[in-house]
């Protein structure tokens, strides 16, 4: 299999049958399967895989609990099939697998569909470092299922033989579908001002989504990424205050930051947060706490080196 995935990373496109709607994963000329599995196929991630699958002369098989195909990931090269009912009927005919949902949603089914030398890719995220110890019990809680998915998966891989990798990565953005950045630039937008705890010094990696789809896609073809967790992080290491200073300058807004006492901003975070709003306590603390980790040993692996945290309108929706 090494040698099949190496070939087809340098772009080699052999014969494929075209595919119908219902048609299950076929077999290519001389029996070479060319079909690859991605689990969140409609998320922001999971879009982007997606697409670089296809554009190396992959065929996908895009699962998702809402199958329906989205505009431009349609037609021949990928199937919509509905997660995880209709996956059992196509999991043989594929060479691996991309988890890009949350990771701590991998069942059973998922271990009895791997098989020997099957490949498989999942997305986890650094909170389940940042998040163990959190004041918050529902952020420690995340934590902890975090791990789980993880271990879960690496036990899956260790009884059927398949290799697995984990990329935990940092603070994922882009497309105005994040709720990091995203979300700082909704309420730019909604208040033309953004509150900070203190002076919101705290350092981030911040991740675009094309290069968390462009690693994870160049882990599934490096076999010496098998059986390891790789934290990925973006290209540049910043304080929170400056990324929320790049979002007004996305916005072409002029940067206006408040300062907030920690212990009131958090306050209305959290009647915000039962009000139904996204923020937390916790999460206001982390403005003043440095959240880097070790990435340059995953980028030198990949062979993906990631961008600085330059935003673009797309960025900020």
């Amino acid at each position: 299999m090494g040698g099949l995935l190496a070939r087809s990373f340098r772009g080699k496109k052999e014969g494929m049958s075209s595919l119908g709607a219902s048609e299950g994963p076929p077999l290519a000329e001389g029996g070479t399967r060319r079909w690859i599995g991605v689990v969140g196929a409609r998320g922001f991630v999971g879009r982007r895989v997606v697409t670089h699958l296809r554009a190396m002369g992959w065929r996908v098989v895009a699962f998702s609990r809402n199958p329906s195909p989205i505009e431009g990931e349609q037609g021949e090269g990928v199937v919509w099939r509905r997660w995880p009912a209709e996956g059992e009927r196509v999991a043989d005919g594929l060479v691996g697998w991309f988890w890009l949902g949350p990771i701590w949603g991998i069942g059973e089914e998922m271990g009895r569909w791997l098989g020997r030398g099957a490949r498989v890719v999942a997305l986890s995220s650094t909170s389940v470092v940042t998040k163990a110890h959190s004041p918050s019990r529902a952020e420690r809680a995340l934590a902890a299922r975090l791990r789980a998915g993880e271990e879960r998966l690496q036990e899956m891989a260790a009884v059927s033989g398949a290799m697995a990798t984990v990329l935990r990565a940092t603070l994922i953005y882009g497309g105005g579908e994040d709720r990091n950045v995203a979300l700082i630039a909704r309420w730019i937008r909604r208040f033309g001002f953004f509150p900070v705890c203190g002076s919101a010094q705290g350092l981030r990696q911040p991740l675009h989504a094309d290069d968390a789809a462009a690693m994870s896609v160049a882990a599934f073809f490096r076999p010496e990424t098998a059986h390891r967790v790789l934290t990925v992080t973006g290209g540049e290491t910043l304080p929170f205050r400056e990324m929320v200073i790049r979002v007004f300058a996305a916005l072409h807004r002029r940067p206006r930051i408040v300062p907030v006492p920690c212990w009131g901003l958090a306050a209305a975070a959290e009647i915000g947060r039962w009000l139904g709003g996204e923020g937390s306590a916790a999460a206001v603390r982390r403005m003043n706490e440095d959240l880097v980790f070790e990435g340059s040993e995953a980028a030198q692996v990949l062979g993906i080196t990631p961008r600085p945290f330059v935003l673009n309108a797309e960025d900020v929706g």
